[in-house]
């Protein structure tokens, strides 16, 4: 189901850039969203490659999508990368993975790789690079997508 959150815990954007999120584990979902959403991000939430596919060929406004990559899942998700990649050419791409192939794959379509264990500020560290922006320290935002860390 797709969720869309526009609160702003941090203003730091004007206006703040839209991010498509896409994780299929709820928990980490809901996570790296809250961190996106304190570093003062919009998010469209996403659970599945399917689901953000069609969010993307209704929509044109996304300034960057994070795409999580499963070795199970990988055929749609990789399916989405390269769809993204060449029908939004401007969405800068983010992809959440620790699987080698999902890595190679985003390298061929120009997408930047962020590995799969983070820490708090890591996701919105990767997100102000993209954008080459300065780092911003939100010492109550980021939590690691794997529980008990």
């Amino acid at each position: 189901m797709t969720k869309e959150l526009r609160h702003r815990h941090f203003p730091l954007q004007d206006p703040p850039s839209l991010v498509l999120l896409v994780e299929r584990d709820l928990a980490c979902r809901l996570r790296c969203a809250h961190e996106l959403l304190d570093y003062g991000y919009e998010v469209v939430e996403s659970e599945s490659p399917s689901e953000a596919r069609g969010v993307l060929d209704g929509r044109d406004d996304f300034d960057v999508m994070i795409a999580d990559i499963h070795p199970d899942e990988a055929p749609g998700g990789l399916a989405l990368v390269r769809y993204a990649a060449s029908h939004h050419p401007s969405m800068k791409i983010l992809v959440d993975s620790d699987w080698p192939g999902a890595r190679a794959e985003a390298n061929d379509v120009g997408a930047g790789v962020m590995p799969k264990l983070r820490h708090g500020g890591v996701l919105a560290q990767q997100m102000r690079d993209l954008f080459d922006e300065p780092p911003v320290v939100a010492p109550w935002a980021g939590n690691s997508c794997r529980p008990g860390e």
